[in-house]
């Protein structure tokens, strides 16, 4: 008898990214690591190292533009 599993979809670097942004931009508070773990379906480990990424891309660390938003860790 075969059973009808449904496999999750593999997320990459860019859909935790985009995930995350996407809850910074709404949320009305700080955020929890295990909430925004939660929210991106990841380990907490992989949404620190996001952030801290995050948090280079929009202060232009390495050549790029500085934003105009501030996230703070």
């Amino acid at each position: 008898m075969e059973t009808d599993e449904i496999e999750a979809p593999t997320r990459t670097v860019a859909d935790l990214e985009r995930a995350l942004e996407a809850v910074f931009m709404v949320a009305d508070e700080p955020q929890s690591l295990v909430s925004l773990a939660t929210a991106g379906n990841a380990p907490v480990p992989a949404v620190r190292q996001t952030i801290e990424r995050l948090v280079a891309a929009y202060d232009g660390v390495g050549g790029g533009i500085r934003r105009g938003v501030e996230l703070r860790v």
